[in-house]
């Protein structure tokens, strides 16, 4: 009796051995695919950023040309360790966008008996192209009407802040001077410095600065210009703070106070073609038109007025 007892005891231990023992592959099975999955999806995730980046750097330089855009498109691929026959950059025809292609692999650790192979091999697709803009931040406190942008063309001069003694801009008492996050002088000179850093869109109501505000004008134009990097509109790096990006605006209701409502319908892009000093109250700030590529949000409903920004495209 006591023998048959220890024979089905045996049979348990084996029978449990065995289910420990599968149980054991089956949770390093896991464990392994888990490692494997974990480590792909990083790596296509470091494939995508790196090859979203270099089209987003492309296209920024798209106004630049298709060789510039292409090049630096590649550099950035490169630079964030892409191999050179890993990269294939194309550029359309007519300069609105710009396609990046990247490979890259990764190895495969403990699932190698479900695949061929000791690698995966990643591959990403991208485009990034450009559009008229239609929210930023950085704008100068200027507001250009609608009217003055009839007709205009790259390199045309317009006059941005008129003197006590020119034409008013927007009615009595305006020449030029927008309000932005509050109003007042010293805003004003703040924005005019270091551009107003909060976002601006199209149809958002703003209201005039009124006033000529001249010393305010003279300090932060001598401020900012002070640091300029380019000496012709012709070639203008990037973060050249001689460029002002402003609203293009309409008038949409008057005020007898002098501070009217305006409605900003785009943004436009100048580079400043003086660096005004102060003779009483004779401050005038002149810009050439120039195109612009900056950061920002792509909306349709915005008007075309030169400034665009980049964005991946579906």
């Amino acid at each position: 009796m006591w023998h048959k007892l220890q024979i089905c005891k045996t049979d348990e231990k084996g029978g449990m051995s065995a289910i420990l023992a599968f149980t054991f592959l089956a949770v390093l099975g896991i464990s392994a695919l888990v490692i494997d999955v974990g480590t792909f999806f990083v790596a296509d995730l470091r494939l995508s950023n790196h090859v979203d980046s270099a089209a987003l750097a492309g296209a920024q330089e798209l106004n630049r040309g298709e060789l510039e855009a292409r090049e630096t498109a590649r550099e950035y691929a490169l630079k964030n360790g892409l191999a050179e026959d890993e990269v294939e950059v194309t550029v359309n025809n007519d300069l609105t966008a710009v396609t990046v292609q990247g490979r890259d692999e990764t190895p495969i650790f403990f699932g190698r008996f479900l695949v061929d192979g000791e690698y995966l091999q990643l591959e990403r697709e991208v485009t990034a192209g450009k559009g008229q803009i239609g929210a930023t931040s950085g704008v100068a406190p200027l507001g250009i009407k609608r009217e003055s942008m009839e007709g205009i063309s790259f390199g045309d001069l317009r006059e941005l802040k008129v003197a006590a003694g020119d034409d008013f801009v927007t009615g009595p008492g305006n020449f030029g001077a927008v309000a932005l996050g509050g109003t007042g002088a010293n805003i004003y000179r703040d924005n005019l410095r270091e551009g107003y850093q909060e976002l601006l869109e199209v149809g958002d109501i703003i209201e005039t600065e009124p006033g000529n505000i001249a010393g305010p004008t003279d300090q932060a134009m001598r401020d900012r210009l002070g640091d300029a990097l380019s000496d012709s509109y012709d070639d203008i790096p990037k973060g050249c703070p001689r460029v002002f990006h402003l609203p293009v605006i309409e008038v949409v209701k008057e005020d007898s106070s002098g501070r009217h409502e305006l409605e900003i319908v785009g943004f436009a892009a100048f580079w400043i073609e003086n660096n005004p000093h102060r003779q009483g109250d004779e401050v005038r700030i002149e810009g050439r038109f120039v195109e612009l590529l900056t950061s920002g949000d792509i909306k349709e409903d915005a008007g075309d007025f030169g400034v665009e920004a980049v964005r991946l495209l579906d």
